[in-house]
């Protein structure tokens, strides 16, 4: 079942005007180098509130507080390894009548070409759950739990002459996610 109840013809999305007023904090002082895939170490924090309501302009209400918080350690042994933890999650409560204000899931490569998803950034998007099916999980909140352990593989460093081409490395990546969206969150299931 499509958790999405807008991605079909036959039911339109809610008519109106959903104008957000956004207060955000982010704080990084993550670093990489050309060794490592990403973030090599540091630490990066993001704080958000959205409020939305009819005395903003709004036709509904919606209020929002969502965080992101990352850790890139670098491995004690030589080869430069990097272990990468990553926390982020969301709610939202209001009258905005969208069923799933977030939407968890892999990777929509059936909408996304490979080459868009890696040109354009969105495999590191904060919503992705690898392993699933894009918009998996629906719901006014959402949690995400990520632990990777990054590593080099190999180092080439070649490219054909003087053509904007050039195959620096090959990065191997060892992960486990977990998380989902949800309109209440039950432990006791």
């Amino acid at each position: 079942t499509d958790l999405d109840p807008y991605a079909s013809t036959t039911v339109d999305p809610p008519r109106g005007f959903l104008g957000v007023v956004h207060l955000g904090y982010g704080f990084s002082n993550a670093e990489g180098s050309n060794e490592t895939a990403g973030a090599a170490r540091g630490v990066s924090l993001g704080l958000g509130m959205d409020l939305a309501s009819p005395s903003l302009g709004s036709d509904y209400s919606l209020r929002a507080f969502d965080y992101s918080a990352a850790a890139y350690i670098p491995m004690p042994y030589p080869g430069h390894h990097v272990l990468a933890l990553r926390s982020a999650g969301a709610i939202a409560a209001g009258s905005y009548t969208r069923s799933g204000v977030y939407f968890v899931g892999g990777y929509d490569l059936e909408n996304n070409t490979l080459v868009d998803s890696i040109s354009t950034g969105i495999f590191n998007g904060a919503f992705v759950l690898r392993g699933y099916p894009a918009r998996s999980y629906a719901g006014r909140s959402y949690l995400l739990e990520t632990a990777e352990y990054r590593f080099p593989i190999a180092v080439v460093d070649r490219g054909p002459s003087t053509l904007p081409l050039f195959f620096r490395r090959i990065d191997g990546n060892l992960f486990v996610d977990y998380g989902g969206a949800f309109n209440h969150l039950d432990l006791h299931a």
